[in-house]
């Protein structure tokens, strides 16, 4: 039973630092905001933290977080 479970963990992690590295590759490659949208949520617990409004855009191919004027 214990070996069943360390099994189940073992997948979990590796699903998880999969999608990672699947969306950090997705977000390293934009033709345009729209594409970017999908990750906001990371310019949101940024903004959060820094006390500022981010919203993320896509700039030279890349999906980046830009301050709101």
């Amino acid at each position: 039973m214990l070996y069943a479970r360390n099994v189940f963990v073992v997948l979990f992690l590796l699903s998880v630092v999969l999608a990672g590295i699947d969306a950090a590759s997705l977000r390293d490659k934009c033709k345009s905001d729209d594409v970017c949208k999908e990750f906001q949520y990371i310019c949101d617990i940024n903004g959060k933290l820094r006390k500022q409004l981010l919203k993320i855009k896509c700039v030279y191919g890349k999906c980046h977080c830009e301050k709101v004027k």
